[in-house]
């Protein structure tokens, strides 16, 4: 499956596919390869957007009191 085909079956899972893509995907010749990618976009949406969801937590409280207290140099861009 292609990256484009990918970008519209998203765009369809977020309600924003235009005539153009929906055809896409309607034509596309592999209809299982289509149901598993939209399986899985399904899931992966179900995840993120539960509860349980891997979340990052990122501590920096201490780099940065380094920088303030000067026992580390600034870090440059």
């Amino acid at each position: 499956m292609n990256e484009r085909l990918k970008e519209s079956l998203s765009a369809l899972l977020d309600g924003e596919v235009n005539e153009l893509e929906l055809q896409r995907i309607l034509t596309h010749e592999n209809k299982h390869e289509i149901g598993v990618c939209w399986e899985r976009y399904h899931e992966l949406r179900e995840f993120i957007q539960s509860d349980n969801a891997f979340r990052v937590t990122v501590d920096i409280r201490s780099s940065v009191m380094s920088v303030i207290n000067k026992d580390e140099p600034p870090h440059k861009a």
